[in-house]
């Protein structure tokens, strides 16, 4: 099953994806939820990130030339949990989405935390669904900057599997429904610049596309 959240007019709500349309969802995937009669086209809706913020990266004006990209997948937390085992933890997976984890690199040399090196505005867009039902280990990462690829790696050739590191957060961290987790990256990225266009593939889940600007 393939989760949205979609604009239809000035609606914005969730939605499910089948083929090539969407059925409207009245209420969110992580609770109680209707699914509509109200069926849409996907070339008719506006496709909005599963949550937010947006897709447009901001270079801050006073950011350096390291400004880079990493190509992440993402867990969607489904259940409440707190102190569980590896196993639980991944049953308590409802989907998966991805993130692009943008890092100002001297900030986060120079930096005692990553507040600004790593969630300043616009740094970390999700989207551009969720996807729930699929298998990490058969997917592949590919990243394109302005139409070329840059990577290719294996999504999940990871130190440490979602299940363990969700089991690790949960020690310490209450999860909730709708939280995420950001599960990493492979390769050593390269650097953004104002008017590029960078697009994050993951077999099986789709697109992440975001159009880099500078600040005004």
């Amino acid at each position: 099953m393939i989760w949205c959240r979609f604009q239809k007019g000035n609606s914005i709500s969730y939605g499910i994806v089948e083929g090539d349309t969407v059925t409207a969802v009245e209420g969110d995937p992580f609770t109680k939820h209707h699914v509509t009669a109200n069926t849409f086209a996907l070339s008719d809706v506006t496709l909005k990130v599963p949550v937010l913020p947006g897709t447009t990266i901001v270079k801050p004006r006073d950011a350096g030339p390291h400004f880079e990209y990493e190509a992440e997948l993402v867990a969607v937390v489904g259940k409440t949990v707190r102190n569980v085992t590896p196993a639980e933890a991944t049953a308590a997976i409802f989907g998966w989405t991805i993130g692009n984890d943008v890092t100002e690199r001297d900030w986060q040399k120079a930096d005692p935390t990553n507040l600004r090196a790593k969630n300043s505005d616009t740094f970390k867009p999700m989207g551009p669904w969720i996807a729930t039902g699929i298998d990490p280990a058969a997917m592949t990462t590919n990243v394109r900057r302005n139409g070329k690829t840059l990577h290719s790696f294996a999504t999940g050739n990871m130190l440490f599997g979602p299940g363990e590191v969700i089991s690790a957060i949960s020690k310490y961290n209450t999860l909730s429904p709708g939280d995420v987790v950001w599960l990493g990256t492979d390769e050593v990225p390269e650097s953004l610049n104002p008017g590029d266009l960078l697009e994050i593939e993951i077999t099986g889940i789709g697109t992440l596309t975001s159009r880099v600007a500078a600040q005004a």
